[in-house]
């Protein structure tokens, strides 16, 4: 796949139409600075491919110190060096999972065959209500959890629903960690006790 550098970013080519849209850039510009008492907060976001191109926008964007929350994102990196254009730890990606068959919302987690990568905060959206959020923790993360992908997990109208039910919850800030014990998994990183036995978290067990 053909890719375009910028500041230790590399990213594939067909993302990076933004990056020269001075219109685009702007007026974003102008919006920031249109609070009266300092410049407005940032947020930047999308859907898909639209989440991939929100964090091509994030870099076109750093010295606003946007937040980026995405939602069942593409990848946008080539995994080969640190992005130091991107502020990691103000990226939150909600990725999709199906408690039935334990698959994953299939666009952010098919198979990665261009060494791509992901950023920042994984956000684990499950069917069951549960909360803590879950989460593998802050990072780069390729994402590949092919075979275990689900077509059905990436519909917008299903991330709403379920991002709904987070924004009408009686209380914040929300939990976030591991899966608790018992909780359905595929991967040990999944659980709080970084333990995923039988498609499973584990109770007392944990890996080092």
């Amino acid at each position: 796949m053909p890719s375009w550098s910028t500041d230790g970013c590399i990213l594939a080519q067909s993302l990076t139409s933004l990056l020269t849209n001075d219109v685009y850039s702007q007026s974003v510009d102008d919006c920031v600075n249109s609070c009266s008492d300092g410049p407005c907060p940032l947020v930047v976001g999308g859907h898909s491919q639209g989440a991939a191109m929100a964090v091509v926008a994030s870099i076109d964007l750093i010295q606003h110190d946007p937040e980026l929350i995405t939602i069942g994102g593409s990848r946008a990196l080539v995994d080969t060096e640190p992005c130091t254009a991107i502020n990691a730890k103000r990226h939150f990606r909600f990725v999709n999972t199906i408690s039935g068959s334990r698959r994953y919302d299939y666009v952010p987690t098919q198979l990665n065959v261009y060494n791509e990568k992901q950023v920042g905060w994984p956000l684990y959206l499950d069917d069951l209500g549960n909360f803590p959020l879950g989460t593998t923790g802050f990072g780069d993360d390729n994402g590949d959890r092919f075979p275990f992908i689900s077509i059905p997990a990436h519909e917008r109208s299903l991330y709403m629903e379920r991002i709904d039910e987070i924004i009408n919850r009686p209380c914040f800030p929300l939990p976030v960690a591991g899966w608790r014990d018992g909780h359905y998994c595929r991967y040990d990183a999944e659980c709080a006790s970084n333990y995923c036995d039988n498609k499973a978290c584990k109770t007392g067990l944990r890996r080092d």
